[in-house]
């Protein structure tokens, strides 16, 4: 199989994984600027349309806007009639599925910025289309300002969080001094999948909450001045070195949103949201998909990180816009991290240059003076997993295998072979009986010519295929 990747990444991190159940996946591994990857692994399972019940035909109907509340179970879809679909919980994601989804001009879907967000995502049974002036919003809210009041002031709450996204940490309050004529406020965190921390309520401390991580250390750092919130790219730091969230996630793995920037005296940006948009036809995108993190509020306060996108068709088209830019940090603090986007096709064509022009994951700007900004975050284009490819990497692990006799690999590759040019030729019931035969022979050499990890690790693979092919 050849794989089409064009990544922009600051650099992952090893974090550990929070409340998601990740559905497992594979993709080539990543380079810099735009690399053809000969027999690289392809990416396993987005989420299948066939795998869930239909709630019925094209729900977008009419112009106006729709709000879809993730955080309820089950998640809920109100139309601008106030009608309502629910649709379901599956891995930590708030899914609906529908006949086909087309998304005219004029039409707004948008995501609710509450507490205990789940990702979202809108899957096709066949295409998917969203038009030239629709838009899909799943960004996170801008902190809210610092409030004077007296000889105090009181700290901007945090901004909330896009679907499945971290929360502003709330901004820092100031204290009149003694003999205390008044005591400001902190304030509050946001919401989101993971809600932001209160600025401290302790008299003279001047310090804003953390925002919220979505993995462990994405948070940007609250203080007087705040650091930005991660997750395709670092947040920055804020002048005075207060640290930004750490980089984290792949959505190969797993589909998540962006962490929450600090509080300074401004509350920190909210997350960015994570969507997921499926088809099992084609899917095209002429319209604008937005899940960028929010600013942070005046003054100081961090930006939040962008959150993320996932598309995956038969073929995709993309010629509006996909936005998981991060949020921008105010005076002296940092700016969030850009976000993530992946676009899988299977047969269809992938197109770089839309890539390159379409999608933005840029970092944050810091506020002036002399603020880091965010790193930019990861953009890429890859290739869903086929019967066919699969078989290529299975043929690829066995010629890799290390200790094992030229003739058995020759003899398990022949039985490869065969299946794939059955499926080259449309007869999937001989490829299914060559797999067979695959994992019969390779059952026969397990602690003989092959290992039992090696045998076990061949058979895994084959049936896998087996089970994408429907055998018997």
């Amino acid at each position: 199989m050849i794989t089409t990747v064009l990544t922009n990444s600051a650099g992952d991190g090893g974090h550990d994984m929070k409340r998601h159940s990740g559905r497992k996946r594979m993709v080539a591994g990543l380079a810099v600027g735009v690399a053809i990857l000969a027999a690289a692994a392809a990416h396993a399972d987005p989420l299948d349309s066939a795998d869930f019940t239909s709630l019925g035909a094209n729900p977008f109907t009419a112009t106006g806007t729709y709000t879809v509340d993730t955080a309820a179970t089950p998640p809920v879809l109100t139309k601008p009639d106030s009608s309502t679909i629910n649709g379901q919980v599956s891995g930590g994601i708030a899914v609906f599925t529908f006949d086909s989804i087309s998304i005219a001009a004029g039409m707004t879907v948008a995501g609710i910025r509450n507490v205990g967000s789940r990702p979202l995502a809108l899957l096709s049974d066949s295409d998917f289309s969203l038009a030239a002036g629709a838009i899909i919003d799943v960004s996170g809210g801008n902190g809210s300002d610092g409030t004077r009041r007296g000889a105090c002031l009181d700290g901007g709450n945090g901004g909330n969080a896009g679907p499945g996204g971290g929360g502003g940490g709330g901004g820092a309050k100031i204290d009149d001094a003694p003999p205390r004529t008044c005591l400001g406020t902190p304030g509050s965190g946001g919401v989101g999948f993971e809600n932001g921390n209160s600025g401290s309520a302790e008299v003279d401390l001047v310090v804003g909450g953390d925002g919220g991580s979505v993995e462990m250390g994405g948070g940007g750092h609250g203080g007087f001045s705040a650091g930005g919130g991660a997750f395709g790219g670092n947040g920055g730091k804020s002048l005075a070195g207060v640290a930004g969230g750490t980089a984290y996630g792949d959505l190969a793995v797993l589909l998540e949103g962006g962490s929450g920037g600090g509080g300074g005296t401004g509350g920190g940006g909210g997350g960015g949201g994570a969507l997921e948009l499926g088809a099992s036809g084609d899917i095209s995108l002429a319209g604008n998909v937005i899940a960028t993190g929010g600013s942070g509020g005046s003054n100081r306060g961090g930006g939040a990180a962008g959150g993320a996108i996932l598309v995956h068709g038969t073929s995709a088209t993309l010629s509006g816009s996909l936005n998981a830019s991060g949020g921008a940090g105010i005076a002296f603090s940092g700016g969030g991290g850009g976000g993530r986007v992946l676009i899988l096709t299977g047969s269809g064509a992938l197109d770089a240059g839309s890539l390159a022009a379409n999608v933005n994951v840029s970092g944050g700007t810091a506020g002036p003076p002399f603020g880091e900004p965010g790193q930019a975050g990861v953009k890429e284009l890859g290739q869903l997993a086929t019967p066919a490819s699969m078989i290529g990497d299975l043929t690829d692990t066995v010629n890799g295998l290390s200790g094992v006799p030229s003739g058995v690999k020759r003899s398990l590759v022949a039985k490869l072979n065969a299946a794939l040019a059955a499926l080259d030729a449309g007869d999937a019931a001989t490829a299914c009986s060559n797999l067979k035969a695959f994992i019969n022979a390779t059952n026969a050499q397990k602690r003989k010519k092959l290992t039992a990890a090696q045998a076990d690790a061949l058979i895994t693979q084959a049936t896998a295929i087996r089970t994408a092919l429907g055998c018997s």
